[in-house]
This record gives C-alpha cells, sequence and structure tokens, in this order.
C-alpha cells in the first residue's frame, strides 16, 4: 500500500461532505432531492408498469429546482461554495471586505449563510426552523424532506450560487 492511500484510510471522515454522502449503494433510484417533496413514481401501463420518474416523458410531475440550484447545494455540501471562506482558501489574497459576508459578518461561510445570515432570516424560518426553532446545522442534511427544504431555500434566495465579483489572479 502506497503512502498517500496508508494516509488517506488512517485520517478521520470528519468533514461535512462525509457527513452529507450517501453510504448507501446504488439503487437505481433518482436521488431524494431529484424526486418532487410527496411524489412517489406511478406506473406506466404503456411500459409493462415500469415507474416513470418524475421529469420523464409523459410524467405531469417534474423537477421544480433549476441546476443552478442543485450544483448550489453539492457545493454546499462539498464545501465548494461561492462563499468567502472558499475564496479565502483557493485565493488568500483576497481583502477582508471579499470575503466578508454582505451582512458585514467578517467571513462568509456556508453555515453562516444557512443559519445566522440576516439577509436571509425570512427564508430561512419559512424552510429550515422545526416548530418555530431553527434546525441544527447537522440536521439540515441528514433527511430527504430536510434537504428539499434547504433546495426550498436555495432556490428562493439564490444565495452563493453565482461568485460576488470576478477575481484576476496578478
Amino acid at each position: 500500500m502506497s503512502l498517500l492511500t496508508e494516509c488517506w484510510h488512517q485520517n478521520p471522515r470528519t468533514t461535512h461532505a462525509y457527513r452529507t454522502a450517501l453510504v448507501e449503494p446504488p439503487n437505481g433510484k433518482h436521488h431524494p432531492t431529484f424526486q418532487p417533496k410527496g411524489k412517489k413514481p406511478r406506473l406506466n401501463a404503456n411500459t409493462n408498469n415500469l415507474p416513470i420518474h418524475p421529469g420523464q416523458e409523459g410524467d405531469q410531475a417534474t423537477v421544480k429546482f433549476s441546476r443552478l440550484t442543485h450544483s448550489t447545494l453539492y457545493r454546499f455540501i462539498t464545501g465548494h461554495a461561492f462563499t468567502g471562506e472558499y475564496t479565502q482558501r483557493f485565493y488568500p489574497r483576497h481583502t477582508p471586505d471579499q470575503v466578508a459576508c454582505l451582512c458585514g459578518s467578517p467571513i462568509e461561510t456556508v453555515e453562516h449563510v444557512l443559519m445566522h445570515c440576516p439577509l436571509y432570516l425570512d427564508a430561512r424560518r419559512k424552510y429550515l426552523f422545526a416548530n418555530g426553532r431553527p434546525r441544527l446545522f447537522h440536521q439540515i442534511f441528514n433527511h430527504p424532506e430536510r434537504v428539499h427544504d434547504v433546495l426550498c431555500f436555495l432556490e428562493e434566495t439564490g444565495a452563493c450560487a453565482r461568485p460576488r465579483a470576478i477575481w484576476e489572479p496578478g
């Protein structure tokens, strides 16, 4: 075993991406985030009762989230979203105002956007609260309905979907 492989096996898997990763083997079904909330695949009499999945021809239910919203969700999960934290990590020459949140927080992070940023308070209350109280950060990605709520939040707010400014390396 190479040193790199050995190092990989010895390191703990504690990042947000590992905590939210799907650990079940593929089963031929769509990922829960691509299935509209409350919709189950229906049977198609024309194809020997094989299920019609959302988005297939002839199906009335289509996925309501844009590709950009899904991309932003997966960027949030993997830590590669357009946030100040990501910018600072990969382009350390940025000034403090370039990595700060628009609300004034010194650094914009995924957790800040989803849990604390006052700019998104109304959408957060609408989608990310349970019984009038905010969910904990680690809870919002561990169930398909909660992931659906995060997608609703991202679709409505457009948070971190695109870089705020173009940076020219110099």
